[in-house]
């Protein structure tokens, strides 16, 4: 998944990473289980707590490989709501909004699918008619 694709909570931790904020632990299993379902290299998630208060280099290291190496599954909305790691309030993101979204990997599958139908009648356009792309 791009980050186009990223839950806003995903995007909320890592930017707080990136600006030194000491990102509760709860917060930072969730981005390292998110960035192992959505396939990024272990390299990566270690980066991205690079800027964080009490960073090291071999404790994140071997975090992160314990959490890619255990499988561990991302938590849902609630629970990311309980542990003050949801970004987004009522009204703010329409996807997050609706009823159905509970898990920021739907999320993710969500947006993937909405821009394949896009892109798909984007193409179909261009079919119709050549000489407007």
């Amino acid at each position: 998944a791009g980050e186009q694709d990223w839950p806003p909570c995903m995007r909320k931790a890592v930017a707080e990473l990136s600006e030194g904020v000491n990102v509760n632990h709860f917060g930072r299993v969730f981005l390292g289980s998110m960035s192992r379902c959505i396939g990024l290299p272990v390299e990566t998630t270690v980066d991205f707590f690079r800027n964080a208060p009490d960073f090291s280099e071999s404790t994140t290291t071997y975090q992160v490989n314990h959490l890619y190496e255990r499988e561990y599954t991302p938590s849902g909305c609630s629970k990311l709501k309980i542990n003050h790691n949801c970004a987004v309030r009522t009204g703010d993101d329409r996807l997050c909004d609706q009823p159905w979204m509970d898990h920021p990997l739907k999320y993710i599958r969500a947006k993937q699918r909405r821009r394949k139908r896009v892109e798909g009648l984007e193409s179909v356009t261009q079919e119709i008619n050549p000489g407007d792309g």
